[in-house]
């Protein structure tokens, strides 16, 4: 029995398991711009997607050219993620480029797109 429960887990693990990175390669981004600043257009993302109550987090972290990634995971399986967002400063205001994967909610995507930097 336990045999067949690391089985099921590893078979998890391997192919369940979404990097950033491999989220990165499996899709073309949606790009999108704007004018708020790349801080602005990060709080925003958060802000609203927290009003969505789910057992879901965002994590960010910072890119080497100033700006900030978005990548949504699932605080109980946090290898989990559903969409990676690249948050670049840009000539007169913020590149985004997002990648899904096929975790992402249409609530979840519209979280994004209500802050105001286009539809994609």
């Amino acid at each position: 029995m336990r045999s067949i429960g690391l089985t099921i887990l590893s078979v998890l693990l391997i192919g369940g398991c979404a990097t950033p990175d491999r989220i990165r390669q499996s899709a073309a981004p949606k790009t999108f711009e704007s004018k708020k600043r790349p801080e602005d257009v990060v709080a925003c993302i958060v802000e609203r997607f927290d009003g969505l109550g789910r057992a879901k987090v965002l994590e960010l972290t910072p890119r080497g050219d100033g700006g900030k990634t978005v990548k949504r995971i699932n605080n109980r399986t946090p290898i989990i993620i559903g969409f990676v967002a690249d948050v670049s400063p840009a000539p007169g205001g913020t590149v985004v480029r997002l990648y899904e994967n096929n975790l992402v909610i249409a609530d979840e995507r519209a979280a994004v797109e209500s802050c105001g930097v286009g539809s994609f």
